[in-house]
């Protein structure tokens, strides 16, 4: 899945559904402001092209349109953002 020459740009989102994943979230965001590392929680209904999907999550690759935009299910990125 992560094969950045089959897949670039390819990411993992958690679905909605998955309240208590999503609700461990806190613990790393908290390690990434401590060291001054900006994040930014991002939303979308169309990630882009899903290539994996289970209970918990999806993992996508945006639309090849889409490479330079920011890509927004429910998730969290962190670095340039």
């Amino acid at each position: 899945m992560y094969d950045r020459e089959l897949h670039p740009g390819a990411a993992s989102w958690f679905k909605s559904s998955a309240v208590a994943m999503i609700e461990r979230v806190g613990g790393y965001l908290a390690i990434l402001d401590a060291h001054g590392i900006e994040w930014e929680r991002c939303e979308s209904d169309a990630p882009g092209t899903v290539i994996y999907d289970d209970a918990q999550q999806v993992v996508v690759r945006p639309d090849r349109s889409r490479l330079g935009e920011p890509t927004a299910v429910s998730g969290y990125c962190a670095g340039s953002v």
